[in-house]
């Protein structure tokens, strides 16, 4: 095995655990007995949303991934749940879910058994294909949830819960916070299919009192680099006024018959959201950092610059690296894991943040790109 991440590392909870322990408003979240062989936290609490690690799945009692898809699904169901226990919650506290898989074919026999696990009240949810995963997962799981569950709440089309939910709803909101599933456009052309996108996700947002000048972040997943331009072309036309949301754009694997998809956290007007730097937007305390890159002939080269890009971000909201609570770590090659994770390192000398690294086909625009990284920060 090339590298140990998190799902290795859990291996040691299976030691008799340590009382949970009482949340904070900024802290990091630890298992029982977890001693960190990564550069990353399990978990991340901010205010009030808590940001947690990709989870994999790896059984963390016997070391290995259960046989079945259906196993290795409900395995990384429960890895989120060891660390949501850590700090007195659990899957209740959910409000938005990314699911990663390898292979898109199985995506249909994920489903009973994601419902099976989160039940009729989910958190919103974006699934993706994606090239590769760490530890040999074939699937992985990356959420963000309310510190109090009590503060979540569901939003759905015409603003009636239906009798018989679908697995998760159109958005989820969390006091000043409104996160959107993954939603798509399938009709027309491909920048037909990009406005059928947005339109569905302003009509998410409509239910929940907010617009698109309140976005703060985005997720873009296409299928073809080529199809870029045409994203930002439209894109330019949804998000006019100032500031415009920070946003990961990347080359992944989509389900068939989708080219693009699109998920959005939109931050409540009391927040004043503003523009911090060339890359970030500033809601309340919370900062959100497009995803960087930065040139280079090898992995290191590139995650050092990246992370210069990203320190002089954080600068501009006067905020440095031991604010950074959530960060995504996008690769050309898992082959780079190890050697992006030593220069990863260096750079948090105290608590490093949440983390979720994923192989796509191709980080943001440039076929040249290693490693793109995306964080998020708190003061």
């Amino acid at each position: 095995m090339r590298y140990l991440p998190l799902f290795v590392i859990l291996l040691i909870m299976s030691v008799p655990a340590a009382p949970a322990q009482e949340p904070g408003e900024k802290q990091a979240i630890r298992p029982a007995g977890f001693e960190p062989k990564l550069p990353l936290s399990p978990g991340f609490i901010a205010g009030d949303l808590v940001f947690v690690s990709g989870q994999g799945s790896r059984d963390p009692k016997t070391g290995r991934h259960p046989e079945t898809w259906e196993g290795q699904v409900k395995q990384a169901i429960d890895n989120m749940q060891v660390v949501l226990g850590a700090a007195k919650m659990d899957l209740a506290n959910l409000v938005s879910c990314h699911c990663y898989l390898e292979n898109l074919d199985l995506w249909p026999r994920m489903n009973p058994v994601y419902r099976e696990g989160f039940g009729q009240d989910a958190p919103a949810r974006t699934s993706v294909g994606m090239v590769a995963l760490p530890d040999g997962s074939h699937y992985e799981i990356t959420c963000v949830a309310a510190r109090n569950a009590a503060d979540i709440k569901a939003h759905y089309r015409g603003g009636k819960r239906p009798e018989k939910p679908a697995m998760f709803p159109p958005a989820v909101q969390v006091k000043d916070w409104v996160f959107t599933s993954g939603m798509t456009g399938r009709e027309g052309d491909f920048e037909a299919q990009v406005k059928g996108t947005l339109e569905n996700l302003g009509s998410a947002l409509k239910e929940a009192e907010r617009g698109f000048k309140d976005v703060v972040w985005a997720n873009i997943y296409v299928n073809d680099p080529n199809n870029i331009p045409i994203v930002e072309k439209v894109w330019a036309t949804y998000f006019t006024a100032a500031p415009k949301p920070a946003r990961a754009v990347e080359v992944v694997n989509l389900l068939p018959n989708v080219n693009v998809e699109i998920t959005l956290l939109a931050a409540a007007p009391s927040l004043k959201a503003k523009a911090t730097g060339r890359d970030g937007v500033l809601a309340g305390r919370t900062l959100f950092l497009s995803a960087q890159s930065a040139p280079g002939a090898t992995i290191e080269e590139q995650v050092a610059g990246t992370f210069k890009k990203i320190s002089a971000g954080l600068k501009s909201a006067g905020m440095n690296l031991s604010n950074v609570v959530n960060s995504h770590v996008y690769l050309k090659d898992i082959g780079d894991f190890a050697r992006m994770n030593a220069v990863y390192r260096k750079q948090f000398t105290a608590d490093p943040p949440a983390r979720t690294t994923v192989q796509v086909k191709q980080p943001g625009s440039s076929p040249q790109t290693m490693v793109e990284i995306a964080v998020v920060a708190y003061k």
